[in-house]
């Protein structure tokens, strides 16, 4: 295959997410995952100085609508979730449908679970947390 020019250039953070203070400068992103109904994306971003946050965005069609099928329509960020930890390197949706999600936080020695809203791709916290030392991968089996 081949890639075309860049059709849409979107910021992963809201401005003032995080104490009023940070830009797509103060971040880098280290995962992207799409979820397996094709509605949403997720993306993890590494905040300077700060928690984490996991970028959830709506896949819409043409007509502002969520896609019900592949990944093919524009992004709308859709919510925006703290990590529950510090780097957020990794994250996986687990289960078929994806209604989990655990996310590595390599800084703070942490993997983190997520109920994940199948309607709205917004996360909540299960209050689940694992200490695992410098976390970098997630694989789901």
């Amino acid at each position: 295959g081949t890639l075309g020019p860049i059709a849409q250039r979107i910021s992963t953070i809201p401005a003032g997410f995080v104490d009023g203070e940070v830009t797509d400068k103060d971040t880098t992103i280290a995962a992207i995952r799409a979820h397996p109904s094709g509605k949403f994306v997720y993306v993890s971003n590494r905040v300077v100085g700060g928690e984490g946050i996991i970028t959830v965005f709506r896949v819409e069609d043409g007509n502002g609508d969520a896609s019900s099928s592949s990944i093919g329509g524009r992004l709308q960020a859709a919510s925006f979730h703290r990590t529950g930890g510090f780097t957020p390197r990794d994250f996986t949706l687990l289960k078929d449908n994806g209604s989990m999600m655990v996310v590595a936080n390599q800084d703070s020695d942490n993997l983190v679970t997520f109920k994940v809203d199948g309607e709205t791709g917004a996360l909540s916290p299960t209050g689940k947390v694992a200490h695992c030392p410098s976390p970098v991968a997630i694989v789901s089996l």
